[in-house]
């Protein structure tokens, strides 16, 4: 279960560094929960591989939610830039999931950092936590299998909640979404089965789950990866 207050930020998949190319940095995915008025601070380290260069920044549609500390900037060989990055709710745009990309750019090496930024209430009631099956990576025409293990943090007793539960591309295209009424009491865990079209697209994918209940709104969420047909084998 995620803290109670959710404002954190989880790296997932981190390694060392991420090589490629004439930089690396050192993370592969930013995950983020905060509050509808909150904010949270979190770095992003990028190495520079080759000669001096000079780095650009783009925050893309997140440009709402993410501020950076730099959009453009030079290092030399072998420095390293610790990228501010301050996630907030200034536009107050309402309770969800959004999705997007840090990109950083250097010459003709580009590399995309994928973020999902919660949005979530300040008293959630009710909350949930997410398990995908087969974990991270799927071929289009596949199924993806979701656990979903709701809690009744508020202890507000048997009720019936409203969730949503989605998959959407990182730029923005929903493929799949479904709304249907839940009974919890104390805990409950539902079982899903989620079908990725023969015509998705390959990449990195969000499925997303809302839990509304009166003026409380929990979230939760998975990263995974669609690839091209061809490369499975």
């Amino acid at each position: 279960m995620r803290r109670y207050f959710l404002i954190c930020l989880v790296v997932l998949l981190l390694v060392s560094f991420v090589f490629a190319g004439d930089f690396r940095v050192d993370s592969v995915l930013l995950k983020t929960a905060i509050k509808s008025n909150g904010s949270f601070d979190s770095g992003l380290n990028i190495e520079n591989l080759g000669d001096l260069q000079e780095f650009d920044i783009d925050v893309g549609d997140l440009g709402d939610f993410v501020e950076v500390d730099s959009v453009s900037f030079e290092l030399a060989e072998a420095e390293i830039k610790n990228l501010n990055l301050k996630f907030s709710n200034k536009m107050e745009r309402e309770e969800g999931i959004y999705v997007g990309f840090v990109g950083v750019s250097s010459g003709s090496d580009e590399k995309k950092i994928p973020v999902i930024l919660e949005i979530e209430t300040k008293d959630v009631l009710f909350d949930s936590n997410l398990g995908v099956f087969p974990a991270g990576e799927i071929f289009p025409g596949e199924t993806v299998n979701v656990e979903i293990k709701i809690f009744d943090l508020g202890q507000v007793g048997t009720s019936n909640l409203e969730m949503n539960y989605f998959v959407r591309s990182l730029d923005g295209k929903m493929i799949f979404s479904e709304t249907e009424s839940v009974n919890v009491k104390d805990q409950v865990v539902i079982s899903k089965s989620v079908s990725i079209p023969e015509d998705a697209e390959p990449g990195d994918y969000v499925l997303g789950v809302y839990l509304k209940y009166k003026n409380s709104m929990g979230t939760s969420s998975a990263l995974f990866r669609v690839k091209q047909k061809e490369e499975k084998g």
